[in-house]
């Protein structure tokens, strides 16, 4: 598949994914890109304007809303939403270096 700015081929592999190291758009975002954290504080901002309050009372309620859902064992929302906000929470393990693990059964 070829991007559209260039007539090169990007890989890709099996499953169409981007392999490591390859771009569709080597210029970037293009201008005016908003990103997911902008769009989140204007929609905030928005329903204050509408409802008459403040952003931070909005932000509050949407609070509560995702404490009501954890407490029935329902996350997506409360990640998805911080997740975006503030990046995902680091998962790797560095098992670099030596180690042994011994196993007794």
């Amino acid at each position: 598949m070829a991007s559209k700015d260039s007539k090169k081929m990007v890989k890709r592999n099996e499953k169409g994914q981007l392999l490591p190291g390859s771009v569709l758009n080597e210029k970037g975002k293009t201008v005016g890109t908003v990103d997911f954290k902008t769009r989140w504080l204007r929609f905030i901002d928005f329903i204050a304007t509408q409802e008459k309050t403040t952003p931070e009372e909005i932000e509050k309620r949407m609070d509560k809303v995702a404490y009501e859902q954890m407490q029935d064992g329902k996350f997506p929302y409360w990640k998805d939403v911080n997740d975006r906000l503030y990046g995902q929470a680091k998962q790797a393990l560095d098992l670099t270096g030596d180690f042994s693990i011994k196993w007794e059964q």
